[in-house]
């Protein structure tokens, strides 16, 4: 299976459009039916299932690209073993 490269994430201003449409962190989340948790990460752009991204861009009223981008996951540096024999 080939390893997914990128991640989704919210811009920037999803808070503001979230205040904005009068939602509460707690109210979002049980109108999109997952955890408050899930929608602090989506504010604090942490990397989005597609299917939470949707539930979000349905629950606003708003398309996709209004919301979240598509990004490079950033690489990971492997780490160097201090102690190898």
């Amino acid at each position: 299976m080939e390893k997914n490269n990128f991640m989704l994430v919210s811009i920037p201003s999803f808070m503001k459009i979230r205040m904005g449409q009068g939602y509460s962190l707690t109210g979002l989340a049980k109108a999109m039916g997952v955890s408050p948790a899930t929608v602090l990460a989506i504010e604090h752009q942490k990397n989005v299932h597609p299917l939470t991204a949707s539930k979000a861009c349905k629950t606003l009223g708003l398309d996709f690209d209004d919301l979240f981008v598509i990004k490079p996951k950033p690489s990971r540096r492997k780490r160097s073993r201090k102690h190898e024999k």
